[in-house]
């Protein structure tokens, strides 16, 4: 943003889940902040904000995709404080881009923190999603070891 700095973006995100923190807790949902772009664009930085809201009421949402430098090394990093994890899936070629996952490797992460919560399929693929859901769903579940949810 023209004009405003890392810190002050840092800052007001922080602030922001602080405030959203009491609702979670009255209500009993854990909210998830993505690594994505900006504030949350390196498995460190993602790190520090969920570090500095110091919540029980806040974890980490892994999108297998969105670290664009050594994917797996920042997976691992975050896989501690992982509560969801969004597997995107490219059938038919990306719409924006399209990495290749390993998602046996995803799995292991996974297993060597003994994550058991959900995996979503996130399809950004230029497939018919009602073709490009279910093999989503049959990769992760042959790969990763998964059982379909209903």
């Amino acid at each position: 943003m023209s004009g405003h700095t890392e810190e002050s973006a840092f800052a007001w995100v922080v602030d922001s889940i602080n405030k959203c923190i009491p609702a979670a807790e009255d209500c009993g949902v854990v909210m998830a902040l993505l690594n994505h772009r900006g504030v949350t664009s390196t498995a460190e930085r993602l790190l520090e904000v969920v570090e500095a809201v110091n919540s029980d009421w806040l974890g980490v949402a892994m999108a297998t995709v969105n670290f664009l430098e050594d994917a797996y090394d920042g997976l691992r990093k975050i896989a501690r404080a992982t509560v969801l994890v969004h597997a995107k899936m490219h059938f038919g070629g990306g719409i924006w881009y399209a990495p290749v996952i390993d998602y046996e490797r995803v799995a292991v992460i996974l297993k060597d923190i003994n994550y058991g919560g959900y995996v979503s399929i996130v399809h950004e693929g230029r497939e018919d999603p009602d073709t490009a859901v279910p093999k989503a769903s049959e990769l992760l579940t042959s790969k990763m070891g998964l059982r379909r949810g209903t």
